[in-house]
């Protein structure tokens, strides 16, 4: 998270996942830690919501030119998952940035559809 808050602007979207059941754990520890890492309330969170497929629906996230996916989860299950949401991601967008850690691992995407200039880092 601190790394996060180090890159975040103002208008970026952050989607915390994996998503239920595993991702009500999450959003619980991003609430938790954010106050630690100076995010607090000045994050504007969206969680984006799963189809019977578990997928997030990245429609709902498309055109925002800054989204973080946040993975707060570290389990096999949730490293599958990831993964599997990840290449969701790079499908439907640019990958700008990442930052990984044990337990823990954040991805910038530009999911405007109008390509990256290099300049959003």
């Amino acid at each position: 998270l601190g790394y996060l808050r180090e890159h975040w602007r103002q208008e970026d979207v952050i989607t915390i996942l994996p998503r239920a059941p595993i991702g009500d754990t999450a959003k619980y520890q991003f609430r938790y830690y954010a106050a630690r890492y100076g995010l607090g309330e000045l994050v504007p969170v969206k969680t984006a919501k799963a189809d019977e497929f578990g997928r997030i629906g990245v429609d709902a996230l498309r055109g925002k030119k800054r989204v973080w996916a946040l993975f707060l989860v570290d389990t096999e299950r949730c490293a599958q998952e990831k993964a599997a949401l990840l290449q969701e991601f790079d499908a439907a967008g640019t990958r700008l940035d990442s930052f990984e850690r044990a337990g823990g691992s954040v991805y910038l995407y530009d999911l405007s559809g109008r390509g990256n200039t290099g300049d959003d880092k």
